[in-house]
C-alpha cells in the first residue's frame, strides 16, 4: 500500500525578472513502511521535493496524496495540524529552543497535538533511554553534542508515533562516526514503529541503505 502518492508534480518559483523552474512532470509513488533516499546533485532540488511531500511548500502543479488526502487541497490551519499528527521531521539544523531542556523540547509536538498524557511521557522517556539519552534529559541544547542534539531531534521527530518522517541531511554536520550512529538509529526506530522514512542526503553509502533510491539528477526511479 502507497502512503505517498505524487502525480504530475511541478515546481517554478517565479521572480521579478525569470522563473526558475525545479522540476517537473514528477511522478513517486512511496509504500508504506519503506524508506525512500532522495539523491542528486546540491541544487537539483532535493530539499524542494522534501518539502512539497510534506506540505511545507506548495507544488506549482500536481498532487501529492498522504493516505488518500490532497495535502495541497487543505486550509493551513488543517495542513499544519495534519502535519502536526502524521508527519515527524529532522532537519540538518536542530531548531532546538535553548531555553528549554532536552525533554521538553521533544514534548512539543506532544503538546502541539494535545496528546501529552502520562502514557506518552514515559513513552518519550523510553526513547531517551533507547537513544542512549537519558543522562541528558535535564540538560540544554548548549550543553550538548552535535551527535546528541541529533539524537533529540529524532526523539521529538518520533515522539507522536508520525506515520512519516522527513529527514533532510540530518548528518550533514556531524562527524563520521556520529554520522553512522545516527543512521542506524533511524532505521531501527522506523523499523520498531513501522514508519516511513523520506530522506534527502547527498551522502550515497546512507542512501544505499534504504529501501529505495529517487535520483533527482536522471527522475528515474531506480
Amino acid at each position: 500500500m502507497n502512503i505517498i502518492m505524487a502525480t504530475s508534480l511541478s515546481k517554478i518559483y517565479e521572480h521579478p525578472q525569470s522563473s526558475v523552474s525545479v522540476f517537473s512532470n514528477l511522478n513517486l509513488n512511496i509504500p508504506q513502511g519503506k524508506s525512500l533516499a532522495i539523491t542528486g546533485e546540491s541544487g537539483r532540488g532535493k530539499t524542494t521535493l522534501l518539502y512539497l511531500l510534506s506540505g511545507l511548500e506548495q507544488a506549482s502543479a500536481g498532487e501529492v496524496l498522504i493516505q488518500g488526502q490532497d495535502i495541497q487541497a487543505l486550509s493551513e490551519e488543517k495542513l499544519a495540524h495534519f502535519r502536526a499528527t502524521y508527519f515527524g521531521f529532522v532537519f540538518q539544523h536542530h531548531f532546538l529552543l535553548n531555553d528549554l531542556n532536552a525533554l521538553d523540547n521533544t514534548l512539543l509536538p506532544l503538546r502541539i497535538t494535545k496528546s501529552l498524557t502520562k502514557t506518552t511521557l514515559e513513552e518519550t522517556k523510553e526513547l531517551f533511554e533507547y537513544l542512549k539519552m537519558g543522562h541528558r534529559m535535564n540538560h540544554r541544547p548548549d550543553e550538548l553534542s552535535g551527535g546528541e542534539k541529533q539524537r533529540l531531534a529524532i526523539i521529538r521527530a518520533l515522539v507522536h508515533k508520525p506515520l512519516v518522517i522527513f529527514a533532510d541531511e540530518p548528518t550533514g554536520f556531524l562527524d563520521k562516526e556520529n554520522a553512522l550512529n545516527i543512521e542506524d538509529l533511524l532505521f531501527d526506530i522506523i523499523k520498531k514503529q513501522n514508519a516511513t522514512l523520506i530522506l534527502s542526503t547527498h551522502n550515497q553509502k546512507f542512501a544505499q541503505k534504504c529501501d529505495l533510491q529517487y535520483t533527482i539528477d536522471d527522475l528515474e526511479v531506480q
